[in-house]
C-alpha cells in the first residue's frame, strides 16, 4: 500500500538506505519505520503500525475477505528488499480491536485477543504467503508477479492442507470443525462473493469475465480474484437450521453466481445448489433418515459436480391454494408487526428420493419453504409411499424467530390411502389390517419452530374416513397404535372378557366403513366419535386415551347383526327357546331396529395394559320387549 504524510530522514550510502525514524500513514494507520542495510546489500525494514485498518488491509490483499473483517489493531511488520525485490515479509498482531465476522469457532469479538502471524516470501516470479490465525486457520496463498492471487489454500480447524482437487479451484478451503451451522456458512459465502466496497461506500469496478456454467462444471477456472472456490468440510455435528444431522462431509464449489454442493452424513446423502442472487436453495437428497438414532454411515462416494443441478421444487399439492395461505398469513400479521425479527432462511426447495422414518421407508418427499417477513410459508409438501399412499401438506411457521412463547406452526395435511394394510406394514405394523382405503385429514399445531415438533406439545384435529378393509387378529400389547386398532376391531375387548357373540368377531372381521373424529391435546387423544360398520356388527365408541400415562377412559357399544346365524344362536336363543325364531322373523320385517335392541355397551377405564371393563349389557327392558313380542305372537295364533 502507498504511504502518505511521510515525515523523517533517509540516509543513503553505497550499500543502500538507513532510516532511524520515519512516520507515515498507511491503511488509515500511523506507522513508524526503521531500516538498515547489511553487508550483503539487503535492506531490512521494521514497521510498527498503530491501529492498522484490517478491513482496508483485506481489501488490498484479499478483497473477498473484506466483508468479514472490521476494526483496527496494532501490528508489527518487517520485510527485506534485495536484488530480487521484496522478500521475507512478516506481520504479527494480537488483533485486539478487530472483529472477525465468521461462523464459530472462527468468530471473534473486537475486544478479544487472537494471534495472527503472516509471512510472505519471494518466489521470483510471484510470492508465497503463509499465515495462521488463532491456531484455527492456516493459510497459503500464491501470488503472481503482479501481486494477484493465483492459488489460495486455507485449512480450518484441525484440518491439514490438501494440494488440490479434481475441480481445480482457485481457492480451496478445507475444514474440520466440531460444530458446523450450514446457514451461517452460507451467509459467510454470500458475503465473500460480494464485490468489494470502497471507503466511500460505493462498489468498486471489478472487471471479471462471466463464469460459463459448462466451464464451472468441468472445473475450468474463472478469471477473477477468488473464484471458483471449493470448500471441503468434515464435522461430527452438522446443523441444518437447529437440527443436528451428526457426522457429515460436505463438498461445495462456489462461483460468483451460485454454489453447488454434495453432502454425505449418517442420515442423508445428496447434492444441491444455492443461488446467491435469488437467495434460493435447492436440495436433492438420495436418502434421508428422519431419526436421531441412525448410526450406520450412508454411501460416502462423492457426487461429481458435473451433475446438472436444476431448481426443481417438489410436486404441487392441491390441498391449499397460495391464496388461502396468504389469507392465513394476513390473519396473524398484525400481532407480529411489533416484532423485528425476520426469518433468516433462504427460499428452499427440498426433494428426497427415499425418505426413511425410524428405519422404515416411506417413499418420496418434497417441500418448499418460503420466507415471508417474520413467517415461514410451507408449500407443496408431498410424501408419496409408492402406490400405497401419499400425504400432501401446507402450512405456516408463524413468527419463526420470535421464541417458543410466540412462534408456532400450523400444518394442514391430507393422507390418501389406497391400501391401508400395506401402509401399516410400511410403518412396522404388519398383519394388523388387510386391504382398506380412504383418507385421513389432520390439522396439526405446535409452539416453536418447524424443526421443534414434539408430540407432547402438539394440538391436532383428526378426521378418518376408511372403507373396504379387514381387521386381523393382532397382539394388542405391542404398542399404543396396536391397542387403538384393538379397540376398533374389538380384540382388545376380547382379551379381558368373553362375549357370547364373539366367535364371529374375535379373529378379525371385514368392515364396510370406518369413520373417526378425534382431537389431540396435552398428549391425550380425545375420540369424539368412532363408528365402524360391518356385515357382522356395528361398533360405536368415544372417550379419551392418555398417550403419556397409558390410560384409557372410553365408552364402547357393539351391535351384532342378528341376521347372521351365529348372532341369532349366541345372542338371542339363550334368552328363550322361541326368541331366536321370533327375532329373525322380526329382523326380516323391521330391519336394523331389531338389531339395536341387542346392543351391548361397555365402559373401559384404567390402565391400557390392564383396564377395568364394566359391561352395561342387554337390559331387562330389551328382554321384556322381546318376551312381549313373543306373547303377542302366541295369542294371535291361539
Amino acid at each position: 500500500p502507498l504511504l502518505t504524510n511521510v515525515n523523517g530522514k533517509l540516509y543513503f550510502n553505497e550499500r543502500g538506505i538507513k532510516i532511524d525514524k520515519l512516520t507515515a500513514i498507511a491503511l488509515d494507520a500511523k506507522v513508524n519505520v526503521k531500516a538498515n542495510t547489511d553487508s550483503a546489500n539487503i535492506m531490512h525494514f521494521n514497521i510498527n503500525a498503530d491501529r492498522l485498518n484490517y478491513t482496508k488491509l483485506a481489501e488490498f490483499y484479499i478483497p473477498a475477505l473484506s466483508e468479514l473483517i472490521t476494526g483496527n489493531a496494532n501490528t508489527q511488520i518487517s520485510f527485506d528488499i534485495g536484488g530480487s525485490g521484496i522478500n521475507n515479509l512478516t506481520a504479527k498482531s494480537d488483533l485486539q480491536g478487530v472483529q472477525i465476522n465468521t461462523p464459530k469457532p472462527l468468530y471473534k469479538e473486537s475486544g478479544d485477543k487472537s494471534s495472527l502471524n503472516f509471512t510472505m516470501l519471494n518466489s521470483n516470479p510471484g510470492f508465497n504467503i503463509n499465515f495462521n490465525y488463532a491456531g484455527l486457520i492456516n493459510g497459503r496463498v500464491t501470488l503472481n508477479e503482479n501481486g494477484n492471487p493465483k492459488k489460495i489454500n486455507l485449512a480450518v480447524g484441525t484440518k491439514t492442507y490438501l494440494s488440490d482437487t479434481s475441480n481445480n479451484p482457485k481457492t480451496l478451503i478445507e475444514g474440520k470443525l466440531n460444530n458446523t451451522y450450514v446457514f451461517d456458512w452460507l451467509d459467510m459465502v454470500t458475503k465473500i462473493k460480494k464485490d468489494p466496497v470502497s471507503a466511500s461506500g460505493t462498489a468498486k469496478a471489478v472487471k471479471t469475465k462471466t463464469i460459463n456454467k459448462n466451464k464451472l462444471e468441468s472445473g475450468a477456472l474463472a478469471d477473477n480474484d477468488t473464484f471458483p472456490l471449493e470448500l471441503l468440510l468434515d464435522t461430527p455435528h452438522f446443523y441444518f437450521g437447529e437440527t443436528d444431522f451428526k457426522k457429515a462431509s460436505l463438498d461445495v464449489l462456489v462461483s460468483k453466481k451460485d454454489a453447488v454442493f454434495a453432502i454425505n452424513n449418517t442420515r442423508t446423502n445428496g447434492y444441491g445448489k444455492y443461488d446467491f442472487t435469488k437467495n434460493e436453495l435447492s436440495v436433492m437428497i438420495n436418502d434421508f433418515h428422519f431419526s436421531q438414532d441412525v448410526t450406520n454411515l450412508l454411501d460416502t462416494d462423492a457426487i461429481p459436480f458435473s451433475v446438472k443441478i436444476n431448481n426443481t421444487s417438489a410436486a404441487n399439492s392441491n390441498l391449499k391454494s397460495p391464496e388461502s395461505l396468504q389469507q392465513a398469513f394476513n390473519e396473524v400479521k398484525s400481532q407480529n408487526e411489533s416484532l423485528d425479527t425476520n426469518v433468516k432462511f433462504p427460499l428452499t426447495h427440498i426433494s428426497v428420493n427415499k425418505f426413511w422414518f425410524e428405519n422404515q421407508l416411506f417413499g418420496k418427499f418434497g417441500l418448499t419453504l418460503k420466507p415471508q417477513g417474520k413467517n415461514l410459508i410451507i408449500e407443496s409438501g408431498l410424501l408419496q409411499h409408492s402406490k400405497v399412499s401419499d400425504v400432501s401438506f401446507d402450512g405456516v411457521n408463524y413468527c419463526m424467530e420470535c421464541g417458543p412463547n410466540k412462534a408456532y406452526v400450523n400444518i394442514q395435511s391430507k393422507l390418501n390411502i389406497t391400501d391401508l394394510g400395506e401402509f401399516l406394514t410400511g410403518l412396522g405394523y404388519k398383519d394388523t389390517i388387510d386391504a382398506g382405503k380412504g383418507t385421513i385429514n389432520a390439522s396439526v399445531k405446535w409452539n416453536g419452530r418447524l424443526t421443534e415438533f414434539d408430540i407432547t406439545r402438539t394440538i391436532a384435529d383428526i378426521d378418518v374416513n376408511l372403507k373396504d378393509g379387514k381387521f386381523l387378529k393382532i397382539d394388542t400389547t405391542s404398542s399404543i397404535l396396536a391397542r387403538l386398532i384393538g379397540i376398533m376391531n374389538l380384540q382388545y375387548l376380547f382379551n379381558f372378557i368373553n362375549l357370547s357373540f364373539g366367535d364371529s368377531l374375535q379373529n378379525g372381521f371385514y368392515f364396510n366403513t370406518l369413520t373417526m373424529h378425534a382431537n389431540l391435546m396435552d398428549n391425550k387423544l380425545n375420540i369424539k366419535d368412532l363408528d365402524i360398520s360391518s356385515a357382522s356388527a356395528t361398533v360405536n365408541s368415544y372417550g379419551i386415551i392418555d398417550l403419556q400415562n397409558d390410560t384409557i377412559n372410553m365408552h364402547l357399544s357393539v351391535t351384532p347383526h342378528l341376521s347372521t346365524s351365529v348372532a341369532i344362536a349366541a345372542g338371542v336363543a339363550t334368552l328363550q327357546p322361541l326368541v331366536g325364531l321370533a327375532v329373525y322373523a322380526g329382523q326380516l320385517l323391521l330391519g336394523s331396529p331389531v338389531n339395536k335392541l341387542f346392543t351391548v355397551s361397555f365402559r373401559i377405564k384404567g390402565s391400557l395394559s390392564n383396564p377395568v371393563i364394566e359391561q352395561i349389557g342387554v337390559t331387562k327392558q330389551v328382554v321384556k320387549n322381546v318376551n312381549g313380542a313373543i306373547s303377542m305372537g302366541g295369542k294371535s295364533g291361539a
